[in-house]
């Protein structure tokens, strides 16, 4: 929405981001974040608990939030976040 400013935000204004889970995307996190849980490398693993297959970190999940507030009118500072995770993000997910 460019070319409008914070003050012609009205409820239920939105923005969107959408991306692939890939495999690089796991490894590049982990290699920044130093969280190398099998959870998310190792698909034997994996395999053998709750999910049946590797998962994405639920941070690097989160980190698209950004994204989609860049997209919104004015200067956008991120300040704080509340999330709850509803279901698992499987590599290969949009």
């Amino acid at each position: 929405m460019t070319g409008k400013a914070i003050t012609q935000v009205e409820v239920g204004f939105s923005a969107s981001f959408t991306r692939t889970v890939t495999e690089e995307d796991i490894r590049k996190f982990a290699e920044v974040s130093s969280d190398f849980n099998p959870l998310h490398h190792d698909q034997e693993y994996a395999r053998r608990t709750i999910f049946g297959e590797r998962i994405a970190h639920g941070i690097l999940v989160l980190g698209p939030v950004s994204t989609a507030l860049t997209r919104l009118p004015g200067v956008v500072v991120y300040l704080s976040q509340n999330a709850r995770f509803l279901r698992p993000v499987r590599l290969g997910t949009p």
